[in-house]
């Protein structure tokens, strides 16, 4: 049985990853709406290889590992 500290890191860090990744993507969901011109614009000047489109594919997918995550903390919890 995990300790009750790292359930609660990781129940907190899966939530954490879970909402930041869902605002992501719902931003790249907005400017695909609003501005759809402006998908192939890099985020950054920093990150010329990230682009908003590929920005919120990403967020996407780092959104659904920490929902799975933190629903498997929970799952963990109850047995």
């Amino acid at each position: 049985m995990l300790s009750s500290k790292i359930v609660i890191l990781f129940g907190a860090l899966g939530e954490v990853v879970f909402i930041f990744g869902l605002l992501g993507w719902l931003y790249g969901v907005l400017i695909q709406l609003t501005n759809p011109e402006w998908l192939t614009i890099q985020i950054s000047h920093l990150t010329p290889w990230l682009r908003v489109d590929v920005f919120a594919i990403y967020s996407f997918f780092i959104s659904a590992f920490g929902f799975f995550l933190w629903r498997f903390i929970i799952w963990i919890n109850k047995k």
